[in-house]
């Protein structure tokens, strides 16, 4: 990457408005005081600002990447730090709209902080090309991650301005295949935005200027998978969007309607609605019964049920169908009368014919079709073979350096790899019309081999240990060891991910606060206080990401509950009588691999290579 390093004030920067934090239909229309505006709002940079002040400048080495347009140095990289020292420099740049209460957490700069940003080294590239390869490693790969929208948007925007998937795939070490999965879930996300104003006109969300404010994983992982599946929805090959080559004006009605029906139960007005717990629709057999055996639910999902039975053209009741044979959860009931959802929220009882939708098979000229399986019905790509045989010999290697062990046995990883194999010709057989059973997680000996363990984070002995006995350990003969083994392996990943995330510097986005990075001064805190009061804010409020787990957090281990979860972290450990059943071991693996998973992808992309 060409670049060369200036020095310039920082109220002379411009924000970029094409940076993916600020997702937008047109970001031509985007002004620098709706940026700010958004930043103060939902980036934390009062925060930023503090601790910017309270550490006298930036940290060394960190500098700004801007690009010059238009006579002026917009930043690419940096745009939280720079609107910051904008609020230290500058405190008339407060947009107008910012309530007292935030304006009174200001601080006032003090002056060796302001001698240290007054003028500051920044790196000027030539064009936005020259910085796509460093924006995405920091942003895609490392640990300061966008949301989901954000990534998509990314992705989005380097297509469109040409970029080819092998480009995309060089740039960011994603695969062809997750890439576009991406492209097609934006496109999947920009249709029902797109079409939310005509169907609910007044909703705040449809008339949004930043999207990025919005909580958009449940409807592009969860809901994406079960309804691209249910109404055989497909995209196109050249630009990823819906393919509606071949619908008539009733069907392709039907489809904004259902798509935009459904998003509205989990946003509502605002983008929080009490119709949707997403806590609860965790997997494809709970999101179809919920929408198409919806008696027990709610009347609003029979509404979708309704419009999904015209929209197959047919009045012959959709809950006729096999299911997939998913492990049974508990759904709950909702009873409630949800009072929040419009009157108008209702149907048409027209038949239509749901004719198929066709696909280009044109592709981008130097581009190649992947050989990964076609998310077009929402089941994710599983890892490739070669490259988890790559892994296997990889993982094999000891450094005799470090002293970190291998995680798993060769063997072991490569049994794991025939099973992948194996889900991965059943998920391709799923895609061509066939039906199979998926073995579910309670008919496996062990925990790992039910709910599967990330391997990103390698640097701790301890853990990869850990990981191994459990690995190794058949837990409905062993229950007591795998309550200790669960235990400790989740301890070991609180108490790591606290160490690194409350060492970073005092100006890091993701500084971790409240909390000591010393762990033998941590000695008297509980381990469920540390998840729910420091994990679970630290995922919600610094990392921004991860909604699914911290939510997890905040029911499974807030004091009021009694999960099987919590119960191996209190009460079976410490008692002499009691003991978990296999069940309960099964629950709380469930429930806590969840959160480890979690921790072990932050803390493995915060130990990679910069």
């Amino acid at each position: 990457m060409a670049y060369k390093t200036i020095k310039v004030t920082p109220l002379n920067l411009v924000l970029d408005e094409m940076n993916p934090r600020f997702v937008t239909k047109n970001s031509n229309n985007l002004t620098q005081v709706k940026i700010m505006e958004y930043l103060i709002n939902f980036e934390d940079v009062i925060q930023l600002a503090k601790e910017i002040n309270d550490y006298n400048g930036l940290v060394a080495g960190e500098r700004l990447l801007v690009i010059k347009e238009n006579s002026q140095y917009k930043v690419l990289e940096g745009n939280r730090r720079t609107a910051a020292m904008h609020l230290l420099l500058n405190p008339t740049s407060i947009p107008p709209g910012i309530s007292n209460a935030r304006l009174k957490q200001i601080p006032k700069i003090n002056s060796t902080c302001l001698n240290n940003i007054s003028n500051i080294e920044i790196d000027v590239v030539d064009s936005r090309d020259d910085a796509i390869y460093s924006l995405s490693k920091r942003h895609i790969d490392g640990i300061k991650r966008w949301s989901q929208i954000s990534k998509m948007f990314f992705y989005k925007n380097l297509f469109e301005q040409g970029k080819k998937l092998t480009e995309l795939k060089e740039f960011t070490g994603e695969s062809t295949g997750t890439i576009t999965t991406q492209l097609k879930k934006y496109n999947f996300l920009r249709f029902i935005l797109d079409n939310y104003g005509t169907y609910f006109p007044n909703s705040t969300i449809a008339n949004l200027e930043i999207e990025t404010e919005l909580e958009t994983d449940f409807i592009v992982t969860r809901i994406f998978g079960f309804i691209t599946n249910e109404l055989n929805i497909s995209f196109t090959k050249t630009n990823y969007q819906i393919d509606l080559t071949n619908y008539n004006k009733k069907q392709l009605e039907l489809l904004k309607e259902i798509l935009v029906k459904i998003s509205y139960l989990y946003w509502g007005e605002n983008g929080t609605s009490s119709v949707i717990d997403s806590r609860k629709l965790n997997t494809q057999t709970q999101i179809r019964k919920f929408f198409i055996e919806p008696e027990q639910f709610n009347k609003n999902a029979v509404t979708i049920s309704q419009l999904i039975t015209l929209y197959h053209g047919s009045t012959e009741v959709l809950t006729n169908r096999p299911l997939p044979n998913d492990e049974e959860h508990d759904q709950g009931s909702d009873d409630q009368n949800h009072s929040d959802i419009p009157k108008d929220f209702n149907l048409d009882d027209e038949n239509t014919n749901k004719e198929p939708s066709g696909e280009d098979s044109n592709l981008k000229e130097g581009d190649e079709e992947s050989t990964e399986v076609d998310n077009d019905s929402g089941v994710e790509p599983i890892e490739d073979a070669d490259n988890l045989k790559r892994d296997v010999e990889e993982s094999t290697e000891v450094d005799n350096d470090s002293g970190v062990e291998p995680i798993e046995d060769a063997d072991n990883l490569k049994r794991d790899v025939e099973e992948r194999e194996t889900e991965e010709n059943e998920q391709s057989d799923a895609l061509k019309g066939a039906r199979y059973k998926p073995r579910i997680p309670s008919s496996y000996p062990k925990l790992t081999n039910a709910y599967k363990l990330n391997y990103n984070y390698k640097n701790n002995p301890r853990i990869n240990k850990t990981k191994k006995e459990l690995s190794e350990i058949e837990y409905k003969d062993f229950t007591i060891s795998s309550m200790f083994l669960i235990r400790t392996l989740l301890e070991s990943y609180v108490h790591e991910y606290i160490d690194t995330f409350a060492s970073l510097p005092h100006d890091h986005k993701y500084k971790m606060t409240h909390i000591t990075n010393k762990r033998e001064k941590r000695e008297g805190l509980k381990l469920q206080d540390l998840l729910h009061n420091n994990i679970k804010n630290h995922l919600k409020d610094k990392i921004k990401d991860y909604s699914e787990t911290h939510q997890l957090i905040e029911v499974t281990f807030s004091k009021n509950n009694n999960t099987s979860a919590l119960q191996i972290i209190n009460f079976h450990v410490h008692s002499s009588t009691h003991y978990p059943d296999k069940n309960e071991i099964l629950e709380a693996w469930h429930k806590i691999s969840t959160v480890i998973n979690t921790l072990d992808k932050l803390l493995g992309e915060m130990s990679g290579p910069k």
